[in-house]
């Protein structure tokens, strides 16, 4: 999954540059799935906070590693 997300960001410079605006932002997937996601969906005010998610927010975590690599 990890080499799909850096691939689609290397290769589109629009979506590249909307997740380097992300900054330092925490991501998470708002997603049910505990797994990729956060465990809540964003109608879920607990979503907000990154400290509190349920969630492994693998893909999440996966964004993040790819915004630090393409700075």
């Amino acid at each position: 999954m990890y080499n799909a997300g850096k691939a689609k960001y290397v290769q589109n410079d629009k979506l590249k540059e909307y997740l380097l605006a992300t900054g330092s932002l925490s991501l998470g997937e708002a997603s049910t799935d505990s797994f990729w996601g956060i465990g809540s969906t964003l109608q879920n005010p607990q979503s907000l906070d990154a400290a509190i998610w349920a969630g492994n927010n693998h893909l999440g975590k996966i964004l993040m590693r790819v915004r630090h690599e393409l700075k």
